[in-house]
């Protein structure tokens, strides 16, 4: 059988506000797919229904210090990215820096370097708008993420709790200067 040579369109674009329904929907889906199994039923419910519904994921977008953008093949959303600057970040780590609170593949589009074209697209933001850093934080059982933030240079600087619904987990906190 003749191998094919086609590759695939990977693109990245910014989300607009009335793609609100679509980046909902992928929020969701891929948080519950990374997290779903390994996470008491119970508080993926509660962690769900609060951080992806409608109104709190239209609240976000319409944010202008928080920016989403999806990672497509061939046109469709297969990943996304939320970066968030000044207020609108989850913690007050450091001056002049820009944080990574998102980025999620569909697992059947892992391996093709989606998560690193966006967070090259998320470095290249950083650099461009003169941020001193980026930094963001993983859940400490989330091993395969830590190696793949610290192979982009990131380093751990500390750690913040993070609920998902009632239980209280630890996210590590990584950076990486600009």
């Amino acid at each position: 059988m003749k191998q094919s040579n086609w590759t695939p369109r990977i693109g990245i674009r910014q989300v607009g506000s009335e793609e609100l329904p679509q980046l909902r929907d992928l929020a969701h889906s891929t948080f519950a797919e990374a997290f779903g199994k390994v996470n008491d039923p119970e508080d993926m419910k509660v962690y769900l229904q609060e951080s992806f519904g409608l109104d709190n994921v239209r609240k976000e977008l319409e944010d202008p210090e928080s920016r989403f953008f999806f990672g497509t093949i061939e046109g469709k959303e297969i990943a996304y990215l939320k970066l968030n600057k000044g207020d609108a970040q989850t913690g007050d780590y450091f001056q002049n820096s820009l944080e990574v609170e998102r980025i999620y593949v569909v697992g059947s589009y892992q391996g093709m370097h989606i998560g690193k074209l966006l967070m090259d697209h998320a470095i290249h933001i950083g650099q461009k708008e003169k941020f001193e850093n980026i930094w963001l934080g993983v859940w400490d059982q989330n091993k395969r993420a830590i190696r793949f933030y610290e192979r982009l240079g990131f380093s751990k600087f500390g750690t913040h709790k993070f609920k998902l619904g009632n239980d209280r987990q630890t996210d590590i906190l990584m950076k990486l200067e600009l």
